[in-house]
């Protein structure tokens, strides 16, 4: 039986209300072995050639996606490959009259899953939830005024900001810390942009 939390978000919007969201409390994580293991509970001849079968299907999605194909698994759902900037490499812009990037510039920095609507209504008909308690957050130090001029000070200083670096300098949680910089980035007055993607992305000014 799986139990939610009741979260409560900053109020990025200085609104003077805090929002809230639901999510599913992680009780375990299962590795690859453990869900072996469960696999030979449920169905011995399937689990025997699971982990074979499953690093063979890995493979062979990467050696798809690498080609420029997204790939659809019917009741599980579809992959498709992403890509961004290497680290130490700077974003064109529009400007016809500068250096374009090649593709030495580039690489596959994320892998991208959209559940099939099978794979989620199954999960939904096996779960029951109940009651996991509320998580509040604590009150902030900074507004979202200062929690900007702490950024952009930053990287006067820095050429790029993770937002591990921005969590720490405001305080906010993670998912917090997420959504503003996208704010910030969205902002064209912000002064803050960026470059690469997925777990690559960093923040720079703009």
């Amino acid at each position: 039986m799986a139990k939610y939390i009741k979260q409560e978000m900053n109020d990025l919007n200085g609104t003077g209300r805090s929002k809230v969201y639901y999510r599913m409390k992680r009780e375990l994580h299962f590795t690859h072995e453990q869900f072996l293991e469960w696999l030979e509970d449920t169905d011995p001849f399937i689990a025997k050639h699971a982990d074979s079968v499953l690093k063979h299907v890995t493979r062979q999605l990467a050696a798809v996606m690498a080609q420029g194909h997204s790939v659809t698994i019917d009741g599980l759902g579809t992959f498709r490959a992403g890509i961004g900037l290497k680290r130490d490499k700077e974003p064109d812009t529009i400007d016809a009259d500068e250096p374009m990037r090649n593709a030495q510039s580039l690489q596959v920095t994320d892998v991208y899953f959209r559940p099939d609507k099978t794979l989620v209504k199954e999960t939904d008909s096996r779960c029951t939830l109940t009651r996991g308690g509320t998580r509040r957050i604590h009150k902030q130090k900074y507004t979202r005024e200062e929690r900007l001029a702490l950024a952009l000070a930053y990287l006067d200083e820095h050429a790029t900001m993770n937002i591990a670096r921005y969590k720490q300098l405001t305080g906010l949680s993670r998912t917090a810390a997420t959504l503003e910089l996208q704010a910030f980035r969205s902002d064209p007055e912000s002064g803050i942009s960026f470059i690469g993607s997925g777990t690559h992305k960093l923040y720079v000014k703009r």
